[in-house]
């Protein structure tokens, strides 16, 4: 039977069924794509899926040498990124996976992040957590502006701590199937939170997983709180709860002292808060006092009702990339919410946690004329380059679709975030 997109997208869900670790999947696109290990591999629709185009997404000075059966692309194709190409049948794509793992393991040998890198790596016995410690090593320090340190925590030695500035206000612990991701204080950076409430949603979160009996979120002695990374999945939303862009919804905590002073107004403007969340309009404080006092509970009441609107519009799927995993959804506000706190649907666009990240970072921005996306040349050569240039998935109902003039203003900020 000849090869076609099926064929392809079959396979590819066969290795998944059998365990294999394959991510960053797009099988919607005419051309089926994932990334393996630090290869994005694609099967050529031009060519009637008998080949597939591969891109190094290592480190260029560590490209390998092409693997067996597989040559230098043409010059159209390095231009786009891609390094070889191989001719492929479906049925042979897991035995041509199992010749790129070597060739990976080789080069982030030489290539490491810091000197302890492949003892980390080699010590750490699960596929899945490889590429959650890969990703928060590799990727998250571009994301969180910092730079890694690996040194001893306590009496555990394989431990890497994110430096921000000189402080270190997270890190994560090594361990042979799992990593432990902790934040110091975290509720200093979420608002008027206590450490309990943080945890309270932080267990919805990070659920205990059947098969790591002590993954429960903890509050430990030295007022941090951590909790199990075992996926990518995993690592990606403990990295947006460490720049603080996850949606926490939890009630407003306010001191004694200030629920006394404010006890009139307080109802007034709770109401007000609630019914203009309901309405999808904005919340506008009246007074300084308001604004400090009020608007987290504006903030705290609306984000749940807003990702439950934009889940509706958009279908449960992600606007960029299609993705339907409810779980790593996240709303996501056109305009920063500080500059224009409204919660209309057509001020938002939903999201994936990843993609949450980059647009908040103007790492990945959408031209509000053509309604396609761009991506940075910051993250050129990463596994996002291939959304350049996609089509903006949009509500099928017009009335909820993005609004031009936010995304007109988020462009202008995208452009001149990346000097264009």
């Amino acid at each position: 039977m000849a090869s076609n997109h099926n064929t392809w997208v079959a396979e590819i869900n066969s290795l998944l069924r059998d365990g294999v670790q394959l991510v960053d999947l797009d099988l919607e696109l005419l051309s089926p794509q994932f990334t393996y290990d630090r290869w994005r591999i694609c099967p050529e629709h031009q060519r009637s899926f008998s080949t597939v185009v591969l891109k190094w997404l290592g480190p260029p000075s560590a490209l390998p040498s092409p693997p067996a059966g597989a040559s230098q692309c043409p010059r159209s194709d390095h231009k786009k990124g891609w390094n070889y190409r191989a001719k492929l049948a479906p049925g042979d794509l897991r035995r041509f996976l199992d010749q790129l793992n070597p060739l990976s393991a080789a080069t982030s040998m030489t290539q490491s992040p810091f000197p302890e890198y492949a003892e980390y790596m080699a010590y750490i016995s699960s596929d899945e957590t490889k590429a959650a410690f890969r990703y928060l090593v590799e990727d998250a320090p571009a994301v969180l502006q910092c730079r890694i340190t690996p040194r001893p925590h306590g009496n555990v030695e394989r431990t890497v701590h994110y430096d921000v500035n000189g402080s270190e206000p997270y890190g994560f612990i090594v361990s042979h199937q799992w990593l432990r991701f902790y934040l110091r204080k975290p509720w200093d950076t979420h608002g008027s939170i206590t450490p309990g409430q943080l945890v309270s949603q932080l267990k919805k979160e990070f659920p205990i997983k059947k098969e790591f009996p002590n993954s429960e979120v903890k509050l430990n002695k030295d007022r941090s709180i951590s909790f199990l990374v075992v996926t990518v999945d995993d690592a990606h939303r403990a990295i947006r709860l460490a720049k603080n862009q996850m949606d926490l919804a939890t009630p407003f905590a306010s001191s004694k002292r200030s629920a006394d002073r404010t006890v009139t107004s307080s109802e007034r403007l709770l109401n007000k808060a609630s019914k203009a969340i309901e309405n999808e309009g904005l919340f506008d404080s009246e007074t300084n006092e308001d604004k400090r006092v009020f608007r987290p509970i504006a903030q705290r009441l609306g984000q749940p009702r807003f990702r439950k609107r934009l889940i509706a519009a958009y279908d449960g799927r992600c606007a960029v990339t299609g993705c339907d995993e409810t779980s790593v959804l996240e709303a996501a506000h056109i305009v920063p919410h500080s500059e224009t706190p409204s919660y209309r649907v057509t001020h938002g666009l939903l999201l994936r946690a990843d993609i949450h990240t980059l647009f908040d970072l103007d790492l990945l921005g959408i031209d509000p004329d053509s309604l396609k996306v761009a991506v940075s040349h910051r993250v050129c050569g990463k596994s996002y380059e291939n959304l350049n240039g996609r089509a903006l998935r949009l509500p099928k109902n017009s009335a909820k679709r993005p609004d031009q003039n936010a995304l007109r203003q988020r462009w202008d900020q995208f452009m001149a975030a990346n000097g264009t």
